[in-house]
């Protein structure tokens, strides 16, 4: 038998590991949470009356790590749709992903780049493909966004935001939303 296939008593037999992870995942819920309480759906219809409000969520295997999300607007129409992520992607990083339909993101204004400074062009084949979209940190340019959404039908910015205390991450994260929900004004 492989090592693959091998039971590793190392993991499984320790509780504690376990707990730990427990711990970690639902300090990450209660922070998205706690974000997503900034802001009440009846402020983001204002912003699109076609929301759905936020929704936090999480999984246990996205390319094969656990993640949480927290999702605004909830709208992923391809054409039209919206929505912010947050995603919290064990090993991998914690994003702020801007989903956006072409037809919308084409509505956005030019001069709404240099508040997106931060932000990289995701390169992924689908809406979800995560790893591709965050393999090449490409800046968001003109040219970027041309090249990115040429043949396509949905489009994905994301910045990724460092791994720091609680209460950064809560600010890095709440600053960058209100920066995506501006672009709206």
């Amino acid at each position: 038998m492989n090592e693959t296939h091998a039971i590793d008593l190392n993991i499984i037999g320790k509780e504690e590991l376990f707990e730990r992870i427990y711990s970690q995942k639902q300090l990450f819920i209660d922070l998205f949470t706690a974000i997503a309480n900034e802001f009440p759906q009846s402020i983001l219809k204002t912003i699109k009356s076609d929301s759905k409000g936020t929704k936090v969520s999480q999984g246990w295997n996205l390319n094969g790590t656990p993640y949480q999300v927290l999702d605004i607007f909830r709208n992923f129409d391809p054409l039209t749709g919206s929505n912010i992520r947050l995603l919290n992607w064990w090993g991998n990083g914690l994003y702020v992903v801007f989903h956006v339909g072409v037809q919308h993101w084409l509505n956005l204004k030019v001069e709404y780049l240099e508040r997106l400074k931060f932000f990289h062009v995701g390169f992924g084949s689908g809406v979800f493909d995560y790893k591709d979209h965050f393999s090449k940190d490409t800046a968001l340019t003109s040219d970027s966004i041309q090249a990115c959404i040429k043949g396509k039908q949905n489009f994905v910015i994301y910045r990724a935001i460092q791994w720091n205390s609680i209460d950064q991450i809560k600010n890095d994260c709440i600053e960058t939303i209100q920066t995506l929900l501006d672009l709206y004004n």
